[in-house]
């Protein structure tokens, strides 16, 4: 500052002695803007220009000054107040700031005329001309009179009358000295052009300013162009002239071409990204318009209205909510008063779910504008959706009352307002006055929304008919007319007032038309599918017609009666199919940011078989809407129909971590643990998702399941019987809540529920048994009652129940005798009598202490019977006593008994050939059971007993004494295939595989369907590498036992051998299906998997084999 008073002292000296030196003047009027003392500045300033009228740098230099101060950059704010007298310097404090703010426009068209005279003096700088036409347009827009503009192009309709003036005597000048032909010709020809040039841009750039600024701005823009194309605001102004006027795709492309022009000139000019985004958008190139809108905010980050604009792309085109949010986020650091900013971010977070931070904007609005009728609207509608019911009535009825002081025009906005609170029939009236006065297409179909709603579709369908009559060209009422014949089931009639709406749709409607037309087309497919079930089960489906409340012949609903078969149904469903793939197609095509067709097109491919097909939509639905929840969703059950379930539950967590009030997801991931066994965790799911949505009887009745599986039984039984409320007459919820009665010793409610599903269903094998069972419990609570002075009739009262529950067990054998759990049971009835003497009484309660580990007990007991079952007869004691001494016996006629038995045979052909032999044999067996029917019996029993005994034996690793036990058996009832299956399974063991097959090959000529047999002669051929013959009797075995796991398993290893992969792969899944538990199963298919780069896969199996508890190698 010392410096600047130096300068100021020596600068007023030379001013001294030479008081009209510009240059002096200049220089300390630049020193007094440096020290902030405008004021002087501009008094100096002012001195030179009246000396020196033609002075340019000094009319630039105040008109500079003064734009500052315009700008408010200016530190001399003194100077924006006109001089006081002394007699108002006393008012001077209170009317200073009113009088600056009335004092701006003059001071705006002093620096204009600043300018303007600097450009008159010879100061032709680009920027200068430039500053001029912004300074009018602010001008203009501050004081809404047109009459500066006038002065302005006034104006510059003067300079660019004086330059076309000068530049055409340059032309006569250089033409006449062409004619003289001079020596210096040249090179006056040169200084000519120059000269030329630079009057040309001069001329262009006035002609731009002048042309942004009055009606005929075209030729000014056309003309400055020519003079100088590379002038870029020219471009710009043009296009944004034209673009005033551009309404179809060839005026829009003329346009683009002038802006992109500019841009390429002068990259920095924002103006001409604006307009260019905007022509994108009327365009719906909404990627294009983002991608000007963004680099306009680039190099102009104050633009909020841009701002505004890139949030309604994302929200509106995009629906990326969080994108949107960002946008608002950024206008609204530069101005927390603009409004619409937090309009659309409260909605875009309201999309996201983030409810109370839109709830913070949507404050923020009614405190900002309490006047504002829809900020009340969606306050009300988000405190609704955070459960706070009596604000958002308060908040909808301020709406209402809002509306109220509106004149009758305002029906349409009162009708909206009554729907979205659901009051149908007052939006009815609203809507009937509306189209009252103002029949439009419009408010009719408003009138038919609302009146599909309340349920009136007949109603319905004449508003909209009538709409129709009044404009048949409003693609909007076909679309409203076909939703009418939706709701009636007219599927057919539907399509064909899509087609007619998509021949008069815009292009931005299309993806809305394609995609309602698809959803149509997938509910006529379904029904078409269960007429086409219903012929193949043989049934007469009748010809239907389609109800649509209009004269005339309706449609039938699929087929006409003369083409209702299943060759025409089928082509009918093919051809079906495969339009309503197209549909989606196209909607994809005309809104490629829309994720709803992907989910819907893949449920319409997993129905059709096409599963890669909906894998891929799916994963293309999530990419383009991380959010999506229906795409999480579907693609966890899709996962669940393969036996993913690991897959299927992380898809779940997904959709959770979006949407974590969703009932639907839940109960999937429920029911994927309640597939993996996995009780505890599928029971908090189930309830998570009944606390979200308690008409969910499926999930109710699932977590009964799961919790008796957790022994929650009280639980299970309140489940079971808010199921059975709704659900009185299913079979399985009555076998279901009777077993938790049972366990909860509700015996009388559970015998009641037995009693009245055998009732309805005779032949319910396991409601006998489970009544059974409920009789017997109850006789052996009685027996251990220790109140002894009622024990007689406590005594009558067991036996009692013993008797019915032996009648319900023997009913249960007469419908199935082969039933081992009936038999198991009826012999823990006969040990409940106290029959000590019988012998299946030992063999039970040893089968029962071998489970417990306790082998020493297990084979007392097993003696016991045996010794029981040969004291009952001389002759078998005596054959059993030579049978003990001479253990060489037992063996002579085994084989003996393999020499009459006929062979196995491998093929289906050779067995058919020997089936006369199979025959004779049985009725020889026949005849002698007839003649000695009690020895016969007794050496039976006594064989099962061997047999029990044989087992323990093989379970506490005795093999001689297991092996002597079955050969023994077999003396005694040759036709015991049990026995042959043990033998056989024991020969395994010790790796004698060829009398293995002979053992198994005999249990099998006995008894062809036992699959257990099948299985371990497959494994034994297996290990001898004849693949076709283990191939053969493991397929036999899948046909015999098909839910064996282990059957699928060895089949596997077997085309593993083969070195069939897919097929081993293929096979590992069936067993899976069998044993979705097993975790070895996914160990060997994981491997199979990783062995073909199925990578990911593979790791899927590891990881559920892991979460199974799996400790081994992988």
């Amino acid at each position: 500052m010392q410096e600047f008073h130096s300068a100021i002292v020596d600068l007023s000296h030379v001013l001294n002695q030479q008081p009209n030196s510009a240059e002096a003047l200049l220089l300390r009027s630049k020193v007094y803007a440096k020290q902030g003392h405008t004021t002087l500045a501009i008094k100096d300033l002012t001195a030179i220009t009246k000396n020196d009228p033609k002075n340019w740098r000094a009319y630039y230099e105040r008109a500079y000054l003064r734009h500052k101060q315009v700008e408010g950059m200016g530190d001399d704010s003194a100077s924006l107040q006109p001089p006081m007298s002394k007699e108002n310097k006393a008012d001077g404090a209170d009317a200073a700031p009113h009088t600056a703010v009335t004092n701006i426009p003059s001071l705006i068209g002093q620096t204009i005329d600043d300018y303007m005279q600097a450009i008159r003096t010879g100061c032709y700088l680009n920027d200068v001309i430039e500053t001029v036409g912004d300074l009018t347009i602010r001008l203009v827009e501050w004081t809404h009179d047109a009459k500066h503009c006038l002065q302005v192009v006034g104006g510059l309709a003067a300079l660019i009358a004086l330059m076309d003036e000068t530049e055409g005597k340059l032309k006569d000048q250089r033409r006449a000295a062409a004619k003289a032909q001079s020596i210096a010709a040249s090179h006056d020809t040169t200084l000519w052009e120059l000269e030329e040039d630079r009057l040309a841009k001069v001329i262009a750039c006035l002609l731009t300013q002048r042309g942004r600024l009055y009606i005929l701005a075209s030729t000014d823009l056309d003309r400055a162009v020519i003079m100088d194309y590379h002038y870029a605001p020219a471009h710009f102004y043009r296009g944004a002239v034209a673009s005033v006027r551009a309404c179809d795709d060839a005026s829009r492309k003329v346009v683009i071409h002038h802006l992109n022009r500019c841009i390429h000139l002068d990259p920095t000019i924002t103006g001409a990204y604006i307009v260019r985004g905007g022509i994108y958008c009327a365009d719906l190139r909404f990627n294009n318009a983002l991608q000007d809108f963004k680099a306009a905010v680039t190099i102009d980050p104050t633009l909020d209205d841009i701002w505004i604009q890139i949030a309604i792309v994302f929200l509106t085109h995009y629906h990326d909510c969080d994108a949107s949010a960002k946008a608002c986020t950024r206008a609204l650091k530069n101005d927390l008063g603009l409004t619409q900013a937090l309009h659309l971010r409260g909605e875009a977070l309201a999309r996201q779910g983030n409810l109370k931070a839109a709830m913070r904007d949507f404050v923020r609005l009614v405190v900002m504008q309490p006047t504002d009728r829809f900020a009340h609207l969606m306050k009300g509608k988000l405190l609704l959706q955070l459960d706070h019911a009596r604000p958002a009535l308060y908040a909808y009825k301020q709406f209402m009352e809002m509306g109220s002081e509106l004149d009758t025009l305002d029906r349409i906005t009162r009708g909206k307002a009554y729907k979205v609170l659901s009051q149908h029939s007052q939006a009815v009236q609203e809507f009937k006055l509306a189209v009252d006065a103002n029949p439009s297409p419009e408010n009719l179909c408003l009138l038919s929304e609302s009146l599909h709603s309340m349920g009136d579709t007949e109603a319905s369908l004449h508003v909209i008919n009538l709409a129709i009559a009044s404009d048949p060209g409003c693609a909007k009422s076909y679309v409203r007319r076909a939703q009418c014949y939706i709701g009636n089931h007219a599927y057919k009639t539907a399509i064909l007032d899509y087609d007619h709406a998509l021949t008069l749709a815009d292009k931005s409607e299309l993806y809305r038309m394609y995609y309602e037309r698809a959803l149509c087309r997938s509910q006529l497919l379904s029904k078409a599918w269960n007429q086409l079930y219903a012929m193949q089960r043989g049934e007469r489906v009748p010809c239907y017609y389609e109800n649509n409340f209009q004269s005339g012949q309706p449609l039938p609903v699929t087929l006409s009666a003369t083409d209702m078969n299943t060759t025409c149904m089928t082509a009918f469903i093919k051809q079906t199919y495969v339009d309503t793939a197209a549909d989606f197609t196209k909607s994809m095509k005309a809104s490629e940011v829309m994720s709803d067709p992907y989910v819907e097109r893949a449920a319409l491919y997993a129905l059709g078989g096409e599963f890669n097909r909906a894998y891929d939509d799916l994963a293309t639905a999530i990419k383009i809407d991380p959010h999506n929840l229906n795409a999480y969703i579907s693609a966890g059950v899709l996962k669940c129909k393969f036996s993913m379930y690991t897959a299927s539950i992380e898809c779940f967590d997904k959709a959770l971590k979006f949407h974590p009030h969703c009932a639907l997801a839940y109960y999937n991931r429920g029911v994927a643990y309640h597939i993996l066994n996995v009780w505890a965790q599928a029971d908090s799911d189930y309830t998570k998702s009944i606390a979200l949505d308690p008409t969910n009887m499926d999930a109710l009745r699932n977590r009964g399941i799961a919790r008796c599986h957790l022994m929650n039984f009280q639980g299970a039984a309140e489940d079971f019987e808010d199921v059975h409320k709704n659900a009185p007459d299913d079979m399985e919820l009555h076998m279901g809540l009777g077993y938790v009665y049972l366990k909860l010793s509700r015996f009388t409610e559970a015998i009641a529920l037995f009693r009245s599903l055998s009732s309805k269903n005779p032949v319910a094998i396991d409601a006998y048994l489970d009544a059974g069972n409920t009789f017997f419990t109850m006789a052996l609570c009685m027996t251990d009652s220790t109140n002894m002075t009622a024990a007689l009739s406590k005594a009558d009262t067991s036996k009692s129940l013993l008797q019915q529950s032996l009648h319900c067990y023997l009913r249960a054998t007469r419908i199935n005798p082969t039933d081992v759990n009936i038999r198991l049971n009826l012999a823990a009835l006969f040990r409940a009598k106290g029959d000590e003497s019988n012998a299946d009484f030992h063999d039970e309660r040893a089968m029962m202490l071998l489970e417990t580990g306790q082998f020493a007990h297990a084979m007392e007991h097993m003696n016991a019977a045996v010794n029981i079952s040969v004291a009952l007869s001389p002759i078998v004691a005596m054959e059993y006593t030579l049978l003990v001494k001479n253990k060489a016996m037992a063996l002579h006629e085994l084989h003996r008994r393999r020499q009459q038995l006929t062979p196995s045979a491998p093929h289906p052909t050779k067995r058919a050939e020997e089936n006369g032999g199979g025959t004779r044999r049985m009725s020889v067996a026949a005849e002698v059971l007839a003649d000695k029917k009690s020895i016969l019996g007794i050496k039976k029993t006594l064989s099962v007993h061997l047999a029990n005994r044989g087992k323990v034996h093989e379970l506490m690793l005795d093999v001689d004494a297991a092996r002597l036990d079955y050969l023994n058996a077999v003396y005694f009832d040759p036709l015991n295939f049990d026995v042959y299956f043990h033998l056989g399974t024991l020969a395994v063991h010790e790796r004698k595989l060829n009398d293995a097959i002979e053992y198994f090959s005999q249990a099998l000529v006995i008894n062809p369907k036992l699959g257990v047999a099948s299985v371990n002669l497959g494994v034994v051929y297996l290990l001898l590498q004849s693949y076709d013959l283990a191939l053969y009797h493991l397929d036999m075995a899948s046909t015999l036992i098909p839910d064996c796991a282990f059957v699928w398993a060895n089949k596997a290893c077997v085309y593993l051998k083969l070195d069939r992969v897919d097929d081993a792969v293929r096979n590992f899944s069936y067993a899976m299906k069998c044993m979705p538990t097993f975790a070895p199963f996914y160990v060997y298919r994981g491997r199979l998997l990783s062995s073909q780069k199925h990578l990911h896969d593979a790791m899927v199996d590891f990881a559920a084999a892991l979460k199974m508890g799996y400790t081994g190698e992988l």
